[in-house]
């Protein structure tokens, strides 16, 4: 336990002491934490993981649209167009770091952290640097020196006896110079080329053809639909290939060139030709460290880099410490694109064939596919990130197909990056998301990569639209086309588990909950390159298995399986593979699925579960007795409703975590249970089961539709021993049938040529709707002009100069600290602010 306590004049940021620096405060026992403080209980771990996650759903409705754009979190700092003096640096410094919750990890709590870090303060001011001013584009290496100055000055308040540990944590903890971490690497001149362009540019696709005249080379990508997607057309064109992912390894393994997601690369085989697809997820908060470390680490002549040209900047101070040559080619958009002049005025009738509707949750995804089918009658295929990658890409199949039925895709942004769509026009329900902890706007890098979809070159879809529902996000996103995406300030670090054991070695009685706070607490990092990725994930998961004996580097490992903090039921399942692991328990992936305390069993069916526990509590039972059996009748149980459908996702899931451990673990007894025929073979029939899913709710919608309209299912007849088709006509077609068949018989001339009666019913309903709906617009648009005409007259000298000083005052707003659509989001509202003042709303 370290004590804090009064000590002599506070060393000087600086390195040098100084007269006017003060002492630090004595705080009573009560108030001192010890440094290096135990970590917070399982228990208020486990709450705040509860909490976060009943917060999620409960905002998976509709959200409003906010009043204001907020930041974006992925470009660079604000930066004031005069700079900073000390004291707002420092207040900018402990919120951006989020110190106090660092201190906190350090034992520094409550008023004892408030009152270090005012002394801390104090001696920044004492040290001379109070008069000194930082400029906007030094903000960040200002940071830099303030976290290394920080840790220095926490050596002030640690006892003597236990320094030179502090001094040796601290040590472990600096990341300041990641490109020594790959020392062969450094021994190579490599050539950095960096493709970047807007989506549908053809920057990937020059890159690739450059791998495919390699005699050796690797594949990075974001996505195991893209590893795959690059492994297909590979081997397609009898180019030897591997694909390696978390999950699987497939192909020859012995073949030059590899295709593999970006966590899968290989640092330790050298290559003609590297491409990373995405460099842009580079800065990405929780997966930015995989492309930094593909990016310093790759033994490769050649690399090149894909992505969007906000990340250039960051790759060349990269490449300015590793002494590598860079290469920048610019490429243009090969289809145009444009926004829309009109919106769909809040609703789905006027959804067209070879619409993307984007929404941004799971529920809003599915409200809006059944309103699509049931008022435009358009079948929708569904694409969202929870479904797995062989079913996405058959959804995708479905929509690109002019022969099928599905003429509409419905998915969320998961439809940015890997595939292939023939989108004519992307229409964005909302423009905000839930971002883990809160609703946020997207930004400006993230609708670009969404609108971009639209128009696909040499896909036969020519030019592509963007718009909205509501006219008021086509405004917004009307302006954010206009504009360039903020620059990438930073590359993601993490830990890897070498540290992780060092740091471990002087703390042995920490969790590793523990260990990963105090880890990021006395991380150094230089912050003008580099930024540590959010650990928060990895110390929820850390929590939830504490409580299994293992050893840190076994812990770490199941601490980055791909789970779902958030996710009790995808916890459960983690930890029921950790516990198997520790006693050395075989446990195969049936068995997982089978567990009673998971809520995955719901999605298997009775005879199934039935089968494998009988089999469990055999152990002379045959395991591939059980196989023959299961494959007798389904596995999974039919899903009728999204609900059902979401238990099949979450199985889907827990066998992926399944497989990445098994990947890694393949020759401990747990994993060795399953044979690779049988994993196969399960992930084989839950994608079957998903796929049979979504169907089934796009029949369930559509007969529901049928029966609105008075349809009744076809049915055939025999007509001169030939099979044809009877179709009743409907009630509410009669009435006009009869109407049009009068009309007909007093002037033949008025119907096209071939038609028959039914068919004019039918022309003429659609006609008076068109009809019906132009009038209504038309008559909505006079209501709003005479309403804005009648403000106008009544409050004029009033409203206009109001609303003129609004709009300048967000005009003059600084561009780096305000999201495009802000400018006519306060002019919207000053208006409105206007009418209400007036006594008219319009």
């Amino acid at each position: 336990m370290w004590s804090l306590r009064s000590t002599g004049r506070a060393a000087a940021l600086t390195g040098a002491s100084t007269a006017n620096s003060l002492r630090a405060p004595s705080l009573r026992p009560a108030a001192a934490a010890a440094v290096l403080l135990p970590s917070s209980t399982l228990a208020q771990r486990r709450h705040r993981v509860g909490s976060a996650y009943t917060r999620r759903r409960n905002r998976d409705a509709f959200p409003p649209f906010p009043a204001a754009p907020e930041f974006d979190p992925s470009a660079a700092p604000p930066r004031p167009a005069r700079p900073l003096a000390l004291d707002q640096v420092l207040r900018k410094w402990q919120h951006e770091r989020n110190i106090l919750s660092k201190a906190a990890e350090v034992g520094l709590r409550d008023r004892a952290a408030t009152m270090v870090l005012d002394q801390f303060t104090k001696s920044l001011k004492g040290s001379g640097m109070g008069a000194a001013k930082t400029a906007p584009g030094q903000l960040l290496a200002m940071y830099t020196k303030l976290d290394e100055a920080w840790v220095t000055f926490l050596q002030n308040y640690v006892p003597e006896g236990q320094r030179a540990m502090f001094n040796h944590l601290c040590e472990t903890s600096d990341l300041r110079n990641p490109p020594e971490w790959y020392p062969a690497a450094r021994m190579m001149q490599r050539e950095i080329i960096m493709n970047v362009g807007p989506t549908n540019s053809g920057k990937t696709y020059q890159a690739l053809e450059e791998l495919k005249k390699a005699e050796s080379g690797i594949y990075c990508g974001p996505l195991r639909l893209l590893a795959h997607e690059v492994y297909e057309t590979l081997t397609s064109q009898s180019i030897p290939c591997t694909m390696v992912t978390g999950e699987e390894r497939r192909g020859d393994p012995h073949a030059g060139i590899t295709s593999c997601t970006i966590e899968m690369a290989d640092l330790t085989r050298e290559y003609d030709v590297a491409v990373i697809d995405e460099i842009q997820m580079l800065g990405d908060q929780h997966r930015g460290w995989a492309w930094t470390q593909a990016l310093l680490g790759l033994r490769a002549k050649r690399i090149f880099l894909c992505g969007e040209a906000t990340a250039v900047p960051v790759v060349e101070k990269l490449c300015r410490a590793t002494n590598d040559r860079v290469v920048i080619n610019e490429f243009e958009r090969l289809s145009p694109l444009r926004v829309a002049a009109s919106s769909l005025e809040g609703g789905v009738a006027d959804v067209q064939k070879g619409d993307c509707v984007v929404a941004f949750s799971r529920r809003n995804l599915y409200t809006l596919k059944n309103l699509i089918e049931e008022v435009a009658g358009l079948k929708c295929a569904v694409v969202y990130g929870a479904l797995p990658p062989e079913t996405r890409s058959m959804q995708a199949r479905l929509f690109n197909d002019p022969k099928a039925d599905h003429h509409v895709l419905v998915a969320t942004d998961a439809v940015g990056m890997g595939l292939n769509l023939n989108i004519k026009r992307v229409v964005f329900s909302t423009l905000t998301k839930f971002d883990g902890t809160d609703m946020r706007m997207l930004s400006i890098s993230q609708l670009k990569q969404i609108a971009g979809r639209a128009g696909r070159f040499g896909r036969g879809s020519g030019e592509g639209k963007v718009t909205a529902l509501n006219a008021l996000d086509l405004t917004r996103i009307r302006a954010v086309m206009k504009r360039d995406a903020p620059h990438l300030v930073s590359a993601g670090l993490q830990p890897t588990v070498e540290m992780i054991e060092r740091f471990a070695g002087q703390l042995p009685n920490e969790t590793l909950a523990g260990l990963l706070g105090k880890f990021e607490a006395l991380a150094r990092v230089n912050g003008e390159v580099y930024s540590l990725c959010n650990l928060e994930a990895q110390k929820n998961l850390a929590d939830a298995i504490q409580d299994i004996p293992m050893s840190i580097r076994d812990r770490f490992q199941f601490v980055l399986s791909p789970v779902n903090d958030r996710s009790p039921d995808a916890v459960r399942v983690l930890h029921a593979l950790a516990s198997h692991y520790a006693r050395d328990q075989p446990l195969r992936l049936l068995s997982l699925l089978a567990l009673p305390h998971l809520a995955l069993n719901k999605a298997l069916t009775t005879s199934a579960i039935a089968a494998i526990r009988t089999s469990i509590s055999d152990p002379d039972a045959d395991p591939d007795a059980l196989l023959s059996q299961l494959a007798a009748d389904p596995l999974f149980a039919d899903a009728h409703t999204s609900d059902t459908l979401a238990i099949l996702e979450d199985t889907h899931r827990a066998i992926m975590t399944y497989l990445w451990l098994r990947q890694r673990y393949g020759g401990h007894v747990t994993f060795a249970a399953s044979t690779e025929d049988e994993c196969k073979w399960v992930l084989t029939q839950c994608n079957r089961a998903i796929e049979d899913a979504l169907n089934v709710l796009s029949s369930t919608v559509a007969a529901k539709r049928m029966v609105a309209v008075g349809k009744r299912p076809k049915r055939k007849v025999a007509l001169f021993d030939d099979e044809v088709e009877e179709r009743p006509v409907p009630d509410e077609l009669k009435t006009v049938l009869r109407d049009v068949t009068k009309s007909a018989e007093r002037a033949p001339q008025s119907g096209k040529r071939g038609e028959s009666d039914e068919q004019v019913a039918r022309r003429v309903m659609r006609e008076e709707a068109q009809a019906a709906r132009v009038r209504d617009a038309r008559e909505e648009e006079e209501r709003m002009d005479m309403a804005e005409r009648k403000v106008v007259e009544v409050e004029k000298d009033e409203v206009e100069p109001r609303v003129r000083d609004e709009r300048s005052a967000a005009v003059e707003c600084n561009d780096d600290t305000v999201l495009a659509g802000e400018v006519p989001a306060k002019a919207a509202a000053a208006e409105e602010r206007a009418r209400v003042d007036g006594g008219y709303v319009a």
